[in-house]
């Protein structure tokens, strides 16, 4: 892989980890950015693993899968209620669109940084 390559991973996974530290900083969790980054690494991880075997026809049911085991890992990593848990993810969501929306305005669309990377592995 090459530095770009690392670059561009690594702007990614913060773009991810930002509104997650947010949210959970919004409703009193324990988060660090570090915390953070490593949660989202995994949760990209588990996604990717959990798509790749149930592709296909069990896409809702993998949707659904990647879902409550996001739910878990934020509610035992963040130490967050259910509720706070489901609330941190939908406002982690409206974070990252919002950043997503910024970035673009300026010509940097997440899209074409992923798209950037696929390229260069």
């Amino acid at each position: 892989m090459s530095i770009i390559g690392i670059a561009v991973w690594v702007i990614l996974l913060l773009v991810s980890a930002i509104p997650l530290h947010l949210a959970v900083w919004l409703f009193g969790g324990k988060s660090s950015i570090f915390k953070a980054l490593f949660v989202s690494l995994v949760i990209g991880f588990i996604t990717a693993f959990i798509f790749a075997l149930m592709a296909g026809f069990f896409g809702l049911i993998a949707t659904i899968l990647v879902f409550l085991l996001t739910m878990v890992i934020y509610r035992e990593a963040f130490k967050l209620k259910w509720w706070k848990a489901f609330t941190v993810w939908l406002i982690q969501m409206v974070i990252f669109w919002c950043m997503s929306i910024l970035l673009g305005l300026f010509g940097i669309g997440l899209i074409n940084l992923s798209g950037v990377f696929s390229g260069l592995i």
